[in-house]
């Protein structure tokens, strides 16, 4: 479904910090639009097995359907690598200091870091359509192994480093409770 454009990524993960009650593994796409999500759903759901089969019927799961805010993204397929990032709720009326925030501060350290190639992919996602509180942000960045993964913590942390009042600023427009970090191992990504 990449080559005909209607995905323009799709991977799977497995959870490296498990919760009581969460989920322990993952599968994404992205579209370009809510239209070829739904596309690609319509092509998974023709295949008998993919979305009835026992395991799916008993364990928990969630459904999101997220709109990407910001990101950019490597192509290439990869059967390793680390899914990191955090989820916050952003205080009403501040989503668009906080997305402004991102793309001014956070944009230029993940631009580097892809350009680099320690980082595949990075975004900044919000819910299109709610299944819980309003203002959910998740963001995330893909790397290609350990060693990435460590140059991309050292660059984001020199970031705040370097201006104490970047912290403090993000820290204003986000309601701490609900707040997770989640560290994942990718099994596999194919990214256009």
């Amino acid at each position: 479904m990449i080559a005909d454009g209607s995905l323009v990524s799709y991977g799977a993960f497995t959870n490296l910090i498990h919760q009581e009650g969460q989920p322990t593994h993952g599968t994404w796409m992205t579209a370009t639009s809510e239209g070829n999500i739904l596309k690609a759903l319509e092509t998974v759901y023709a295949h008998p097995g993919s979305t009835n089969a026992r395991v799916e019927g008993d364990s928990k799961h969630w459904d999101y359907l997220l709109v990407s805010r910001i990101y950019n993204q490597r192509p290439g397929k990869s059967n390793d690598g680390y899914l990191a990032g955090d989820q916050w709720y952003v205080k009403p009326g501040q989503m668009q200091a906080y997305t402004q925030l991102v793309k001014s501060q956070l944009v230029p350290v993940m631009e580097k870091l892809i350009a680099d190639g320690a980082v595949n992919a990075y975004g900044m996602a919000t819910e299109d359509f709610h299944t819980g509180k309003m203002g959910l942000v998740t963001f995330y960045f893909t790397t290609p192994d350990a060693t990435s993964f460590d140059k991309a913590s050292k660059a984001m942390d020199a970031m705040f480093d370097a201006s104490p009042s970047l912290n403090a600023a993000f820290r204003s427009m986000v309601d701490s409770e609900g707040h997770i970090d989640f560290l994942d191992r990718l099994r596999y990504m194919n990214s256009k």
